[in-house]
């Protein structure tokens, strides 16, 4: 008689683990004992539900005996020189964070799938932070998943396994853990987990998913730990390769303005900056020498309007834009929006390398406009340059799709300017994006390119450079422009880009090249003091209490 299968969540422990220190202080598991000896298995903890009937019974006043238990269990198992266990319910929640290895279930999965028959992904756009699952009706390899190798981080993989696989294991789901099916018996388990140890230590899935692994968010506790470390120690220097940004899309035209709260009260600035942060510090008397990371976690980081009402609060832990590096380690790390990035050196050099060569200085103005529309407004007053901000050429129907900020004539081509004050990973995202959206739509859309050639009419000034800007437009020869304003050095390059940025900007200049679309990018010299106090409203009389 064929052995049924069964669904096991499989946890590999780290060396150093096992039954006797990886589950929390506390825990509420009862150890269970064996009828009978099983090869590999060493001791196993029960999690026992108390029975209770399910919420719907009194919701609807049932009279029937409705008893609900949900069981669970954490088997631990030794299998070449490595413990796992193996989890069953919710179980697993009893586990020490630090007590497993986070890649294990990801890597085995990548190592014994058929890339052809992948059925689900979960993943994360690293530029952006867009999640989505994406699921296929039938199986298809990872082309179909939207997963961009270079800026897309894998977070599930689900799918059939190869055909050496087949006969131990049916369907392979890889996160944390590895959910596995398989008709082994309890007497082959510990066998079969002891080949997944070599599954985890192949470096195989290189070669089949290729720099699908380039960037992998951080998830060990012990090296977050470390890196945290490393965070605290360049703010008690007040160093200026720390970085500040709000965490999430802002609207800008709301007219709001930042304060912090946690260490006593906190002028009003314009906008979120290190340069502020430092300053609110130092006016509170704060002591830099007794930082710690959980005083990053009390603090907040506050977006105000013009009544002093909080409209967004965010812990300003996960406002700092950082990198590093670890002793002993080549890898880069990266902190945005309150996790780390771990970056391989070799594609960090090799994304260096492309964009340092595809950056180079522009012929913009310098910035003095504390906000960039007003220094949209002022440029588009120049000869031969329009303002475009906050305008729409989409076609009826359609999303609202601005064209650029700026547009002016340059090498025969309509140049199409994108502009955007700082580095947040987050904004320089948007702007990369708003590029090549715009030149696909102007490229393919008559209806758009109308709607260009009417404003640019409108708004331009009479003469033959706003004449020559309009056929342009008509023949679709256009040119893009990314302007970044900044207070870092232009001649640093890529440098000066926070790591996500970096790769959302290689996609979109590969994306332009594939339009026949000239790309120039650069920085802008911005002489506004954006880290000092608001100098735009009515000063206050008294410094308000931060909450």
């Amino acid at each position: 008689m064929t052995q049924k299968a069964h669904s096991f969540s499989v946890y590999l422990l780290k060396n150093g683990y096992d039954a006797s220190n990886s589950l929390d202080p506390g825990h509420k598991l009862e150890e269970s004992h064996l009828a009978i000896s099983i090869p590999g298995v060493k001791r196993v903890f029960i999690l026992k539900g108390q029975a209770k009937p399910p919420w719907w019974k009194a919701y609807f006043h049932l009279k029937d005996d409705l008893p609900q238990i949900f069981q669970g269990s954490l088997v631990f198992l030794e299998a070449e020189n490595r413990y796992f266990a193996v989890s069953f319910g919710n179980s697993y929640n009893h586990l020490k964070d630090e007590s497993y290895e986070y890649d294990f279930g990801l890597r085995v999965t990548l190592n014994c799938i058929d890339p052809d028959k992948i059925r689900n992904t979960d993943s994360v756009s690293a530029d952006s932070a867009r999640r989505q699952r994406t699921q296929m009706p039938s199986d298809s390899d990872l082309t179909f998943f939207d997963v961009d190798g270079d800026a897309t981080i894998l977070k599930a993989l689900t799918g059939k396994v190869r055909d050496d696989y087949k006969e131990k294991i049916g369907s392979a789901t890889g996160t944390n853990s590895l959910r596995m099916s398989t008709r082994a018996d309890a007497n082959s388990l510990a066998a079969l987990l002891g080949e997944l140890v070599g599954l985890y230590e192949s470096t195989e899935y290189q070669t089949r998913f290729p720099s699908i692994r380039n960037i992998q968010p951080v998830k060990d506790p012990i090296v977050i730990t470390g890196l945290n470390d490393s965070l605290v120690e360049a703010i008690k220097g007040q160093s200026a390769s720390v970085m500040m940004a709000i965490p999430d899309l802002v609207e800008y035209r709301d007219g709001l303005f930042s304060d912090f709260s946690g260490a006593g009260p906190s002028q009003v600035y314009d906008d979120v900056s290190i340069g502020a942060y430092y300053e609110y510090l130092n006016d509170n008397s704060f002591d830099f020498a007794t930082l710690v990371f959980a005083t990053l976690q009390k603090h907040k980081t506050r977006l105000i309007n013009s009544d002093n009402d909080v409209k967004r609060s965010f812990s300003a832990h996960r406002c700092f834009v950082f990198e590093t590096t670890l002793t002993g380690d080549s890898a880069a790390y990266h902190c945005l929006d309150g996790s780390w990035y771990r970056v391989e050196k070799e594609f960090l050099e090799e994304l260096t390398t492309y964009l340092d060569a595809r950056i180079t200085d522009i012929d913009l103005r310098d910035c003095i406009e504390h906000l960039e529309g007003d220094y949209n407004e002022e440029t588009g007053k120049l000869d031969g340059y329009v303002c475009l901000d906050r305008t729409d050429i989409s076609p009826t129907g359609a999303t609202n799709i601005e064209p650029c900020d700026l547009i002016t004539l340059k090498d025969g081509r309509a140049l199409l300017i994108h502009v955007k004050i700082g580095t947040s990973a987050r904004e320089l995202s948007h702007l990369f994006n708003q590029g090549t959206n715009s030149s696909e739509l102007l490229k393919s859309n008559p209806q758009a390119r109308q709607n260009l050639e009417e404003i640019v009419e409108d708004r331009g000034k009479v003469g033959d450079q706003i004449a020559e800007i309009v056929t342009s437009i008509r023949a679709r020869r256009y040119s893009v422009m990314y302007a970044i304003i900044t207070h870092k050095d232009a001649a640093e390059r890529s440098v000066n880009l926070p790591l996500f940025s970096k790769i959302s900007l290689r996609r979109s200049l590969r994306t332009l090249d594939s339009m026949d679309v000239p790309v120039l990018c650069g920085f802008v010299k911005d002489e506004a003091n954006r880290s000092g106090k608001v100098k735009t409203r009515k000063p206050r009389k008294k410094k308000r209490k931060s909450t």
